[in-house]
Formats: C-alpha cells, sequence, structure tokens
C-alpha cells in the first residue's frame, strides 16, 4: 500500500521532467536569417555543425521528407523560442525556430516510427556560415 502511494505521489507531484515544450507558433510571415538545407532522407537528423545566434530566426528545410507527415516538438525551451512547422512547396517538411538568448534546443518528430527525426541547436558560440 505504501509502494502506490508513493508512485501516486509522485506521478500527481511531478516526478516528470519540467522542461518547456512548445508544439507550434505562427512564424511563418516573419523573415528568416538563415535558411540550411538538412539532408532528412536517411531517417536522421544532424545539425552537429550548425550554431545558431541568439535572437535569430533560422529554418531548416528537411530536404527529403516529402511525403510523410511529422509533427515536431521543441524542448529545452528558453524564453523567446519559438517553432514554426509548414511544407515547402515540394511536400518537404520545413522547420523554423526563433532561437533564445542561451542555451540548447532540442526537437523530434513525435510520429511513431520516426524516433531518428530528432536534433538539438546549440545557441551562440561560433557560429555556422552555412546559408
Amino acid at each position: 500500500m505504501v509502494m502506490v502511494g508513493a508512485v501516486a505521489w509522485a506521478f500527481a507531484w511531478g516526478s516528470h521532467g519540467h522542461d518547456v515544450l512548445i508544439r507550434g507558433v505562427d512564424l511563418s510571415a516573419v523573415e528568416v536569417d538563415r535558411s540550411f538545407v538538412v539532408d532528412a532522407s536517411t531517417g536522421r537528423l544532424d545539425l552537429s555543425s550548425i550554431v545558431a545566434r541568439p535572437g535569430e530566426v533560422v529554418e531548416f528545410v528537411l530536404a527529403g521528407s516529402a511525403g510523410a507527415p511529422h509533427a515536431f516538438v521543441m524542448t529545452g525551451a528558453a524564453p523567446g523560442s519559438e517553432m514554426h512547422e509548414s511544407l515547402a512547396p515540394n511536400g518537404d517538411t520545413v522547420i523554423r525556430l526563433r532561437v533564445p538568448e542561451a542555451g540548447a534546443l532540442a526537437f523530434t518528430c513525435i510520429i511513431p516510427g520516426h524516433e531518428g527525426l530528432h536534433a538539438s541547436l546549440v545557441v551562440g558560440g561560433v557560429v555556422s556560415t552555412q546559408n
């Protein structure tokens, strides 16, 4: 009985993570500072070479993702961060992010079977020159 009570208490009072989770904000009319084409045809996202500037709006075009539905969520978000997901004219998924002042962002597709479609984005430091 004590174990049941402890589990119920932990569940009710937050033994889970408290990361900020952002599903989507409309950034479609916001001007993009930098755009990156990322190969998503492998079922994985690699943003390891990309570092974003605080406050900028970056866009990732997931090349090779056309025809598959996606639902990305972002975690680790700090105040000021936002995300927008849309489709390019060719059907590829486009993720647009407003970068927070500091920290790291992680985003992942929550569609079952898309577990490899996740990435982290570092904020600050040496900024990638890829456009």
